[in-house]
């Protein structure tokens, strides 16, 4: 009898023990599941707030770019309307450079098609223009060589010379003429001009030609020390050939 007491009493004891454990161990499972609770209710508040910044932030800057974008079209548009909305029109203006229209071309000095008249120039050249305070156009054409680099023209206003003292002073002093280059006096187009071939490694040809109003300047990049005679001869040729092109009828129009 006294041993079924104490198996019984064990029992009860084990059983109460269990009950307080299982308790115990569904207070921590529910404060500890409360926990989880606010924790992913705090992420998914601070998730929240950063997907709707998200939004707002994308649409800020799409909103941005579309206004950034129509200006710039808007002003381009206006721009090229403004001196273009007659066939009339010669240039417009884009990013600070005159753009010449298909008439502006025609009226310009610088040959646009020299590749369809001279075997070494390579395509139509790259033009870059201003007009000055007297509203004549000038600026500078570049020209793809077949023989490598480019050939370039320059022009200028003669301002305070004239067409013979500026001939003068590209020859050769009489006297005393310089070793490290020659010139000789040439014609373009009925111009007078200066053919000029330097003596040094590092020196080049170019051709000037001087008008009553303008100084042409035209030049191959190609350093003698680098050539052959043969080459030399061409790139000579050259210049006196791209000099001819010019259209010298046109330096007197003005522009505005």
């Amino acid at each position: 009898m006294n041993t079924d007491e104490n198996v019984l009493d064990r029992s009860l004891k084990r059983l109460e023990y269990d009950t307080e454990w299982d308790i115990d161990r569904a207070e921590v499972t529910l404060q500890r599941l409360k926990s989880d609770i606010a924790v992913q209710k705090r992420q998914a508040n601070i998730f929240k707030r950063f997907y709707v910044a998200s939004i707002l932030s994308s649409v800020a800057l799409i909103a941005f770019f579309i206004v950034t974008n129509v200006q710039t079209i808007k002003d381009t548009t206006s721009s090229f309307l403004n001196m273009s909305d007659s066939s009339t029109a010669l240039y417009y203006e884009e990013n600070d450079r005159i753009i010449l229209t298909d008439k502006g071309l025609e009226r310009t000095v610088f040959p646009v098609d020299a590749e369809k008249h001279m075997e070494r120039i390579t395509e139509k050249p790259y033009l870059s223009f201003h007009i000055n305070e007297e509203l004549y156009l000038t600026g500078s054409a570049y020209y793809s060589y077949a023989l490598g680099g480019q050939i370039d023209i320059r022009m200028q206003r003669l301002l305070s010379t004239t067409a013979d003292e500026t001939i003068k002073s590209l020859l050769p002093h009489k006297k005393y003429p310089s070793k490290s280059y020659t010139s000789k006096e040439v014609k373009v187009a009925g111009h007078r001009a200066v053919l000029t071939e330097s003596h040094q490694e590092y020196g080049g040809i170019h051709l000037q030609v001087v008008t009553d109003k303008f100084h042409y300047y035209i030049s191959s990049d190609l350093l003698i020390g680098n050539l052959t005679e043969e080459e030399i001869a061409f790139i000579k040729e050259d210049l006196l050939k791209l000099g001819s092109l010019i259209n010298f009828e046109n330096e007197s129009l003005k522009w505005k």
